[in-house]
C-alpha cells in the first residue's frame, strides 16, 4: 500500500498540506486493501489497479452493489500481471461516509467492497457493509467513467479532479485559448502588413517629391543658361537678365534643400512605422 504526502495551495492566504491516500484493488485476492480509509477535506484517495480486471464505483450502505449518479466510477481496467500503469483518483470534497464496491461480476458479493470516511458512531460499519454485500442482487455496471481522474502514467484522460466532475470544462478552457492564439497572430500578420503598406506609401511620396524637386533644379539650370545667353547678346540688358537669372538659380537651390529635406523627413517617417509595428509586435 501507497500513502504519502502532496502540497497543494489552499487559499490566497497561505498553504497547507493536503494527504494523498492509496487503495490497492484487486492485490492478493477480491479484496480493497485497505477496505476501510480516513480522509480529510482536500485529500485525495488514489486507486491501483491489479489483475485482471477490476473497477471501483460509488454505492450507498443500504444497496451495496448498486452505483449511484453523483458518485464516481472507474470503469473496468485490465492488466495482466503486477500493478498496472492506470489509477483512478478522487479528491475528498467533505467526511460524510463513502461506500464503494467492484462492480465486476460477483466481486462486489464476494466481499470486494470498502469505505472512506465510515461514521465513528451507529451500526454502518464495514462489516456490515460486507454482510449486506454478499446477499445483496446483482451488481450495476455504470457505463461511463466519472467523477474522478483516471489516468495512464501520470496522464489524465477522464472524468474531473473531484467527485462528479468533468474534463470537458478543461477541453473547452484548451480550446478557447487555441482560438485566442491564432486571433492573435492574425492581427499581428495584419499590423505587418499595414506597417508595410505604410512605408511603401512615404517611400512612394518621397520619390515623387525627389523627382519634383530635379525638375524644379533642371528647370532652374535651363534658365541660369538662358540668362547667361542674352548677357553675351546685349550689354544693359544682359547684365539685368544675368542678375535674375543668379537671383532665380539661387531661389531654385533653396527650394531643391528644403524638398530634399523634407524627402528625407519622409522617408525617416515610413522606416518609423515599419520598425515601430515591429517593436510594437
Amino acid at each position: 500500500m501507497k500513502s504519502y504526502t502532496l502540497p497543494f495551495v489552499s487559499s490566497l492566504l497561505g498553504t497547507a498540506y493536503a494527504a494523498s491516500h492509496s487503495v490497492d484493488v484487486g492485490e492478493g485476492g477480491l479484496i480493497f486493501s485497505p477496505n476501510s480509509t480516513t480522509a480529510a477535506v482536500g485529500d485525495t484517495v488514489t486507486f491501483h489497479f491489479y489483475p485482471r480486471a477490476h473497477g471501483v464505483a460509488r454505492s450507498s450502505y443500504s444497496s451495496p452493489c448498486a452505483a449511484i449518479d453523483n458518485g464516481f466510477n472507474s470503469g473496468f481496467v485490465q492488466v495482466a500481471s503486477g500493478e498496472s500503469a492506470t489509477t483512478f483518483t478522487i479528491t475528498i470534497n467533505n467526511t460524510d461516509p463513502i461506500w464503494y464496491y467492484c462492480p465486476q461480476g460477483d466481486h462486489c458479493q464476494a466481499g470486494m467492497v470498502g469505505v472512506i470516511n465510515p461514521p465513528s458512531s451507529g451500526g454502518e460499519t464495514i462489516g456490515g457493509f460486507i454482510n449486506a454485500a454478499s446477499t445483496a442482487g446483482s451488481s450495476t455496471v455504470p457505463s461511463e467513467v466519472y467523477g474522478g481522474i483516471l489516468s495512464a502514467n501520470g496522464n489524465g484522460t477522464s472524468g474531473g479532479a473531484a467527485a462528479g466532475g468533468s474534463s470537458s470544462s478543461a477541453s473547452m478552457a484548451s480550446s478557447s485559448h487555441a482560438s485566442s492564439m491564432m486571433a492573435s497572430s492574425s492581427q499581428a500578420s495584419s499590423m505587418m502588413a499595414s506597417s508595410s503598406k505604410a512605408s511603401s506609401s512615404m517611400a512612394s511620396s518621397a520619390a515623387a517629391a525627389g523627382g519634383s524637386s530635379s525638375h524644379s533644379m533642371t528647370a532652374s539650370s535651363a534658365s541660369a543658361a538662358s540668362g547667361t545667353a542674352s548677357h553675351s547678346s546685349g550689354s544693359g540688358s544682359g547684365s539685368a537678365t544675368s542678375k535674375a537669372a543668379s537671383a532665380t538659380s539661387s531661389v531654385a537651390a533653396s527650394t531643391g534643400a528644403d524638398v530634399s529635406s523634407k524627402t528625407a523627413g519622409l522617408a525617416n517617417l515610413g522606416l518609423g512605422l515599419l520598425f515601430g509595428g515591429w517593436l510594437f509586435l
